[in-house]
């Protein structure tokens, strides 16, 4: 199982305050969405959102990226054409952007 979130505060599901700015990126494995559906869905009858549904029933993943607010939540089922790099390095540099950092891309070092 594969499960990693980026964030700088909590997730969006469990923040109990309203109005808090929340930024995180959150990936979800087939396997992660299929024990929750599983274990959880089942157990209390929650319902998955359609995305969530849908990357379950195709057996992908699945990545849940939040910029500020929790109710604009992004989610995106990971088909081989979706590139999470990029989606990373644009989260990062939107939540750089929005709060006052300063951005500067190194080269990687080559050693001859």
């Amino acid at each position: 199982m594969f499960y990693f979130t980026l964030s700088l505060a909590a997730p969006s599901r469990t923040l109990p305050l309203e109005g808090k700015e929340i930024w995180s990126l959150s990936f979800y494995s087939h396997k992660t969405l299929e024990l929750f559906f599983w274990q959880t869905v089942r157990a209390i009858d929650v319902l998955l959102t359609e995305k969530q549904q849908k990357a379950y029933e195709k057996k992908l993943s699945l990545l849940e990226v939040c910029k500020g607010h929790k109710d604009e939540a992004v989610q995106i089922i990971l088909t081989p054409d979706v590139n999470v790099d990029k989606i990373k390095k644009n989260w990062c540099k939107d939540y750089c952007l929005s709060h006052g950092y300063v951005l500067k891309e190194k080269e990687p070092k080559t050693y001859h």
